[in-house]
């Protein structure tokens, strides 16, 4: 009733189906023209009756407008704000190389439901080939950081070389704490989006693989933006090659930071 006492021209979802959602309202029609932005990477489905999804042209290449419903509104990449230069001063990792003795430290922080088998061997491959280092993931609940554990204990790695850290809610020690990273570990089955565009701001190079949808590519959106390309990789091959070479040459990594 609130709605349509407005008589709006144009209502824009920012919600999708994530959290409180509200689209069955939208499938009503309440206003001529429909959006959606933001929150939820990928088509809502003809039923939604959405018009329009706003995102930018490398997270939904044209020629994939059959992969949606809605039609794609293109923005100049990232479709995705993610400015904090106003409010957050630069961490001093971000522009300077890392000192020789600093503890090697990857990330990968991500809902533990965007990992899989094939990436997460990747990732233990690379603590393999770097002894020395150690790996930040997303806190979790206690029965997938067993699972996690027993997987990495199974590839030979020392499970408690797995670092499981709880959301910071402060975003300058977010991003100072970031900025000790060496490399951020992209899921490619659902990509990173605040987070890769965090990484970035705290000076950490992103590793991914865009895929075909939406949800894939939410990191090279970030990347493209930036002009960091030599990070976006073609392949699961491709990647693994990659965060090889990044993170056990770090001449090769200081070039890429840079």
């Amino acid at each position: 009733k609130a709605v349509n006492a407005l008589q709006p021209h144009v209502l824009i979802d920012v919600s999708g189906f994530s959290g409180d959602h509200r689209i069955k309202f939208l499938a009503h029609r309440p206003a001529p023209m429909s959006l959606t932005f933001c929150e939820y990477p990928g088509t809502l489905g003809a039923a939604t009756g959405i018009d329009f999804i706003i995102t930018d042209a490398i997270a939904s290449p044209p020629e994939y407008q059959i992969l949606y419903a809605e039609k794609l509104l293109l923005l100049p990449s990232p479709y995705l704000p993610n400015d904090y230069r106003a409010t957050v001063q630069t961490p001093e990792l971000a522009t300077v190389p890392f000192p020789k003795d600093h503890p090697q430290v990857f990330c990968a922080l991500h809902h533990v439901w965007k990992l899989d088998e094939q990436v997460f061997a990747i990732w233990m491959d690379l603590l393999r080939h770097a002894p020395e280092s150690t790996l930040r993931l997303q806190e979790c609940d206690i029965v997938a950081k067993e699972e996690l554990r027993r997987f990495a204990e199974q590839r030979g790695i020392d499970p408690t070389r797995l670092i499981f850290n709880k959301k910071i809610g402060d975003y300058y020690e977010h991003i100072t704490k970031l900025s000790h990273c060496a490399l951020f570990l992209d899921a490619p089955k659902y990509n990173a989006h605040t987070s890769a565009g965090d990484a970035l701001w705290a000076g950490v190079a992103v590793v991914t693989l865009p895929l075909e949808l939406m949800v894939h590519r939410g990191a090279a959106t970030f990347l493209h933006s930036t002009g960091l390309t030599a990070t976006l990789v073609r392949s699961l091959q491709d990647y693994n090659t990659t965060v090889l070479r990044l993170g056990t040459n770090a001449a090769a990594l200081e070039k890429v930071r840079k």
